[in-house]
């Protein structure tokens, strides 16, 4: 009885409800090549083995403001740290930010997009909007 339901489903032509996604809209399926990781000077010694190793990766995952600011060190300014911390103090949970996450984006523009937030001391707002304001660009 299955087989007979499957074949028959198989001369079915599928009908979409929606149209295909344009490429553009999957760039971030694309995995960048090279060393993109050396820009965060945490990591610049690292090598690819050893950073697209997941046990690497959790053991090397950002946690606490200290652990920021060991990876990112002078790429961001001081008060950006301060906030940070204020922010840990007071989140509702957990943060665990990977170093391919921290390091993985294709330029400005496309770490601007990025959705991963820290709560930071004077409110909740996207990393990526702080920089923004600071004129910081990682």
């Amino acid at each position: 009885m299955v087989q007979r339901t499957l074949d028959v489903l198989a001369d079915e032509e599928i009908v979409h409800l929606k149209p295909p996604a344009p490429a553009k809209a999957l760039a971030h399926r694309e995995l960048l090549d090279g060393p993109f990781w050396h820009k965060i000077p945490a990591y610049r010694d690292v090598s690819e083995d050893e950073f697209l190793d997941h046990m690497w990766q959790a053991r090397h995952s950002i946690t606490k403001p200290d652990k920021l600011l060991a990876a990112l060190q002078d790429l961001v300014p001081q008060s950006f740290y301060d906030d940070v911390a204020e922010g840990f103090k007071r989140a509702p949970m957990t943060l665990r930010v990977s170093p391919y996450l921290l390091a993985h984006r294709r330029d400005k523009a496309d770490f601007s997009k990025r959705r991963w937030v820290l709560d930071l001391g004077w409110s909740s707002v996207s990393c990526t909007a702080w920089l923004a304001s600071t004129g910081t660009d990682l």
